[in-house]
């Protein structure tokens, strides 16, 4: 199954430095940032799903759509594309088109813990805990570092308090911590 295609070292600095920005709220930069990569390098697709990303949160989904059907254009299996995609869908209240596409994601990539993270916090913002639990105990089991990142997500903030939440993020941050210990 294909997985995330290497990008030239200058281009993933570049997407590292949108990460900053896109956490700190400032959307605007970051897309500029996503934008940047793209003018140098058309088919990076890791900066199409930043661009997607921050138009969402800048109330512009039906733009992200759009960015992602073009990086689909470029690379049809790329399984984080459709999840960002499923987000857009999300937004739009298309919940038939997000599972879909969360879906179509995780057959292309079923290890990718982005995606399981994605799909937890779509559950997370269905009210559904019993699927968001499912998927981001995946997701964690995939990568503990998204521990940390779940912890002070928003997306995921109305289960903060429950206590299976809180089990879940104490189970791998011990597992993290023991990872890094080897």
């Amino acid at each position: 199954m294909p997985e995330p295609k290497a990008a030239a070292p200058e281009l993933t600095a570049l997407a590292e430095k949108a990460v900053v920005p896109y956490w700190e709220g400032k959307y605007e930069e970051a897309l500029a940032v996503a934008d940047e990569a793209l003018a140098r390098d058309p088919r990076f697709i890791r900066a199409y799903a930043a661009r997607v990303i921050n138009l969402l949160q800048l109330g512009k989904t039906e733009e992200g759509i759009a960015s992602a059907r073009a990086a689909l254009a470029i690379a049809p299996t790329d399984g984080l594309i459709y999840s960002v995609l499923a987000m857009c869908y999300a937004r739009l209240g298309d919940d038939e088109a997000a599972v879909a596409n969360f879906e179509r994601s995780l057959a292309l990539w079923p290890n990718e813990s982005r995606v399981y993270y994605n799909f937890a916090c779509y559950w997370a913002q269905l009210g559904n805990a019993g699927e968001c639990r499912r998927t981001l105990e995946v997701a964690f089991m995939l990568d503990t570092a998204l521990v940390e990142l779940a912890g002070r997500d928003p997306d995921l903030a109305r289960f903060a308090y429950e206590d299976w939440f809180r089990d879940l993020i104490a189970q791998y941050k011990t597992k993290r911590l023991k990872e890094r210990r080897r």
